[in-house]
């Protein structure tokens, strides 16, 4: 998975940069313009950032179980 962030009306259009997300296999700058039309400018193209999630044991959840009044 690919980020591209584009500017759909053209570079610094008061409309602002608008992000779309894409699979590896496709073209960045075809997806654009398939998306926002012929003005499209692809300015960035990046790889999500993934953060690695921690792993709790059962014991810990349930101690931060305990009196949950939620």
């Amino acid at each position: 998975m690919k980020i591209i962030d584009i500017w759909p009306r053209g570079y610094a259009h008061a409309d602002g940069p608008k992000i779309l997300r894409i699979n590896d296999d496709v073209d960045p700058r075809q997806a654009a313009v398939t998306a926002f039309g012929p003005m499209a400018t692809v300015y960035s193209v990046r790889q999500p950032v993934t953060f690695p999630v921690e792993r709790i044991s059962e014991k810990y959840a349930r101690l931060m179980s305990q009196n949950d009044n939620s």
